[in-house]
């Protein structure tokens, strides 16, 4: 069976940034934290479509 590990990468991606803003809603967070949990996820997004290119290439 073959993972797509594009997928996987997209979907924690989006599961960081959306837990982030859930819990910056309830709780006050400072920018920093925020914007670093925020890039954490879009950084995994970005890496998920460099790995879908790669594996498209070959």
């Amino acid at each position: 069976m073959k993972t797509n590990h594009a997928l996987i990468l997209t979907i924690l991606g989006l599961l960081v940034i959306s837990t982030a803003q859930i819990v910056a809603h309830y709780i006050q967070l400072p920018d920093f934290i925020f914007g670093a949990i925020t890039g954490v996820g879009i950084g995994l997004m970005i890496l998920a479509v460099i790995k879908l290119k790669k594996t498209i290439s070959m």
